[in-house]
């Protein structure tokens, strides 16, 4: 009788330490996830920013102008797409749309439309100005 005590203790110590390591593996998967979703987010914003500022530049000046901005190629190892249409700026991953940023442009009136769209794996974007239209194009 001993012996199977000793077989069954020993049993469930295995069983225990298995399911606290896998316990362990499930949090850290989704702590990492979490830290993914943010840092994708965030990089998202940055690059919103830098393309609203580029067009509000290339807003302000009274003539026929182009600015060539270069931006990440990849965000978080995904490449995302970016979309202007008038006052609203979209930033969204190419493999997983549902993941997205939307950002109003300000300070901007709509004397002149605002149109384009680009993915980022040309790492360069033209943003270009003339009297009716502010274009966002794949700079080659």
């Amino acid at each position: 009788m001993k012996g199977q005590y000793t077989l069954v203790t020993e049993v469930l110590i295995f069983f225990l330490g298995i399911s606290i390591a896998t316990l362990v593996l499930l949090s850290f998967n989704s702590i990492e996830k979490s830290f993914t979703d943010t840092a994708i987010t965030d990089e998202m914003r940055g690059v919103s920013n830098l393309i609203t500022a580029g067009i509000v530049k290339v807003f302000e000046s009274k003539e026929n102008t182009t600015l060539i901005l270069k931006i990440p190629k990849t965000i978080a190892k995904n490449v995302y797409r970016v979309h202007v249409d008038n006052n609203n700026l979209t930033i969204s991953l190419v493999k997983d749309p549902r993941v997205k940023i939307e950002q109003e442009l300000f300070n901007i009136s709509l004397s002149k439309s605002i149109i384009g769209d680009v993915v980022s794996s040309s790492e360069y974007i033209a943003i270009k100005s003339n009297a009716t239209t502010v274009e966002i194009e794949r700079f080659w």
